[in-house]
Formats: C-alpha cells, sequence, structure tokens
C-alpha cells in the first residue's frame, strides 16, 4: 500500500532528523511519548532506525521499527535496552486513506 508506506518513510524520516514539529503533525502521541522523544532528540545527535516491519489488520496496520544506532551528543555508540530500541505505531484505516500514526 503505497500510502501506507509514503506515512511510514516521513515517520521515519523525521524520527531520524529528530524533527519533532513534524512527527507532531503526523502522528498522535500522549504527552509522557512527547516528553520521552523530545529527551531522545536532545541526548542523541543520531539516531538511526531499521525499516519498518508492518502488519495489515482489520481497519488499519501495524508497524514495529528498531533504533538501530544511538549516537550522543558527546559522539558515544549506546547500546539501548530493547524496551527503548522498539517503536510501535498503529494506523487506523478510514476508507481508501489513513489515519495519523499513533504511538
Amino acid at each position: 500500500d503505497k500510502p501506507l508506506q509514503a506515512l511510514l518513510d516521513q515517520f521515519h524520516q523525521a524520527y531520524e532528523r529528530r524533527d519533532l514539529p513534524k512527527l507532531l503533525t503526523i502522528t498522535e502521541m500522549n504527552e509522557e511519548r512527547r516528553r520521552n522523544v523530545d529527551e531522545m532528540f536532545r541526548t542523541y545527535k543520531s539516531l538511526k532506525l531499521s525499516p519498518a516491519t508492518v502488519k495489515l489488520e482489520d481497519g488499519g496496520a501495524s508497524a514495529i521499527l528498531l533504533i538501530e544506532s544511538a549516537i550522543t551528543t558527546a559522539g558515544e555508540s549506546v547500546d539501548l535496552t530493547p524496551i527503548a530500541k522498539k517503536i510501535k505505531l498503529h494506523i487506523a484505516r478510514q476508507g481508501d486513506s489513513w489515519d495519523k500514526i499513533v504511538w
């Protein structure tokens, strides 16, 4: 599904660019998630994500991305915990279009 892939690509690029304003336009996240993402972006100067693993579901899709590498602002590579590495996304489908990414 090209529109879904395009949305996931936007997420991938915005996350790797540490572009919180863009993420806020294409996703819905609670305040705790927003604070966590903001902290990740302040702590790491480079974040590299894996390609999304996508699963189509009734009424939408889910996707999982992993943070493959995280480089601190001091230039050190950090091995994140399995929980911190995994990004789980949910996208609802409304007819032929996709809603915002929820995470």
